[in-house]
């Protein structure tokens, strides 16, 4: 063929096939591409398959290490453990109440079944709530657990039907810090006492007389809430000797009461203290009131059976409390007493005893209920007045009770002229006397 032709013949085959060489390189250029794809692929499902690998190989070792925890109790944590959960508390409820069970040595007698039962009641948060406030307060100068931790909780079940959802939102065992008050007592010698109802800082170290007389006790009052004794106590101890010092507390809200009372061995150091702490700011805009206490060595004592005469009722309070020396009794046909009575003490302490001792301790004397209460500081009304009372006074009554329900609870024993309810108690007036003073 002629070199022209051939020339013509390749310029005619580049014509027909021009891009072969790039066919080729396109074509290794897609198998790359396709290779790098796969290979991406390939990575992308690596990492998914590690990722999914890293991320169960976490939840097992979560799984795992929960098991461990469960694992790795002491044989008694889990006896009791297994042991709550036969009595309705959750895995979770009965880990914690073991643990802070052991850690602050709390027995059987202390936490029986009562207790546990009544724990069951709440809600696992609830319930979690309690115990971790439990542990928190190290059950620091309880001297009766088994009492104080029922009473706690009872309480704390009348803090859920007021405030709901917010009654975690208060400390349920309220005070200072623990370790503030431990230095105190260290440093001090003297003990320390908490109930639901009060919390007492008392004994002090050596033979000292007790000291007689209510002119040795102050009154503390406008104390904020959160101010307890580890700023009380360096403050009045500034002053003279202290025989013991009393914050008074509200069961329910978990707060003070906002008040105190203070005795001090030596009567001049009372005064001293009145004079030089009544309006003292104890915190920015807030001032103590203070001064010397007038004694209260009177209770009212309600509920008791009207068939008994003053010197049953005598004979039986003397069974429960001590320091008793008379008790004033109001009859209305010069048989049957009115259903309550007036007790008198030696003194402001012996009241204050019995007054806590029948009211926690729930004593029932006559098999009744009684309800027991500082008299108010006021002359005796006469017979006269007394014969024209006509009102009735009910107290602990749930939220729920309505003036309506009241009208119909006490209507049975005469027509009512009014029924008054504030907060837990309430007033019924009747049109008669014998109506209010009927027998149950």
């Amino acid at each position: 063929m002629p070199e022209s032709e051939v020339s013509q013949f390749k310029a005619s085959q580049q014509l027909l096939n021009p891009n072969k060489e790039t066919n080729n390189m396109e074509q290794k250029t897609v198998v790359a591409l396709i290779n790098e794809n796969v290979e991406i692929k390939e990575e992308v499902l690596d990492d998914r398959t590690t990722t999914t690998t890293e991320t169960t190989t976490e939840t097992n070792e979560q799984d795992s290490n929960n098991e461990n925890a469960i694992e790795n109790v002491s044989d008694k944590q889990r006896q009791l453990i297994d042991g709550f959960c036969e009595k309705k508390l959750s895995q979770k409820v009965a880990a914690k109440l073991a643990e802070v069970v052991i850690k602050l040595e709390i027995n059987e007698d202390d936490f029986d079944n009562r207790a546990i039962d009544l724990l069951s009641t709440f809600t696992e948060d609830q319930s979690m709530f309690i115990i971790e406030e439990i542990e928190k307060s190290q059950l620091y100068g309880v001297q009766n657990r088994a009492q104080y931790l029922m009473s706690l909780m009872k309480n704390f079940k009348d803090r859920v039907r007021t405030m709901s959802s917010n009654a975690t939102s208060m400390p349920l065992i309220p005070g200072p810090n623990i370790e503030d008050i431990k230095a105190i007592i260290k440093r001090t010698g003297y003990q320390m006492e908490i109930t639901v109802g009060q919390r007492k800082y008392h004994s002090p170290p050596g033979n000292i007389p007790e000291p007689i007389g209510s002119d040795h006790e102050i009154f503390i009052g406008q104390i904020p809430f959160y101010i307890y004794e580890d700023i009380l106590i360096p403050l009045f101890e500034s002053i003279g000797k202290i025989w013991d010092f009393r914050i008074m507390m509200d069961p329910i809200n978990g707060k003070s009461h906002g008040y105190a009372f203070l005795v001090y061995v030596d009567k001049a150091h009372a005064i001293e203290a009145a004079k030089k702490f009544n309006g003292y700011e104890i915190s920015p805009g807030k001032t103590l009131k203070v001064n010397v206490s007038v004694a209260n060595t009177r209770l009212f004592v309600g509920n008791i059976p009207k068939s008994k005469t003053k010197d049953e009722i005598l004979n039986e309070l003397k069974k429960h409390a001590e320091g008793i020396t008379d008790v004033i009794v109001y009859t209305f046909d010069s048989q049957r007493n009115r259903g309550f009575c007036f007790v008198d003490f030696i003194d402001h302490k012996s009241a204050s005893d019995a007054k806590r001792r029948m009211g926690l301790a729930k004593l029932r004397p006559w098999n009744s209920d009684l309800f027991i209460e500082w008299a108010d500081q006021q002359n005796e009304p006469d017979k006269e007045i007394m014969s024209k009372v006509k009102a009735v006074y009910v107290k602990n009554l749930k939220e729920s009770v309505t003036e309506e329900r009241l009208k119909e609870i006490f209507g049975v024993y005469g027509e009512i002229d009014s029924t008054t309810k504030i907060r837990d108690y309430a007033f019924i007036r009747y049109k008669e006397r014998d109506s209010a003073i009927k027998k149950e």
